[in-house]
């Protein structure tokens, strides 16, 4: 079984300069039982080529998730924050959100329910603009609590 608590965080910047495919981070992977609840927490340093590229982040829960619930907070652009809520039961990704800004930390936090089975919860990441490099960036990380 997986433990009461999960902590993962980047050892290197993770980078992709893919405009269509959302791709996994690395290392920030977080393996949920199933038939419990969880929070989950992320704190994400960002950045792109040039702050007319923008980072597209999203999370996904794989498995059986019963319940998925997140709020996203990041740099819209360089003077103003925005703030992001989703709920998705599907085993698919249910946030969707970009940066303008060439560095940026965005902040993610949650509840997600597993069902009977156990569930995988993933970052991915890809760039807004084609060719265009975008990251998230070392020391990021995120991190799970077993509530029940």
């Amino acid at each position: 079984a997986w433990p009461y608590r999960a902590l993962n965080y980047t050892v290197g910047a993770y980078t992709t300069t893919n405009d269509t495919v959302y791709t996994n981070v690395a290392n920030l992977t977080l393996y949920l039982n199933g038939n419990k609840t969880w929070i989950v927490v992320c704190s994400l340093q960002n950045n792109a080529a040039a702050a007319t590229t923008g980072v597209q982040l999203r999370v996904n829960t794989t498995g059986s998730p019963s319940q998925v619930r997140m709020t996203w907070t990041s740099m819209d652009s360089a003077t103003i924050m925005g703030s992001y809520s989703g709920t998705n039961t599907a085993s698919n990704a249910f946030a969707d959100v970009g940066s303008a800004t060439a560095v940026a930390i965005g902040s993610l936090g949650g509840l997600v329910t597993t069902g009977v089975a156990d569930s995988v919860f993933t970052v991915e990441l890809k760039s807004e603009v084609a060719g265009s490099s975008a990251a998230v960036r070392e020391g990021s990380f995120c991190g799970a609590l077993k509530l029940t």
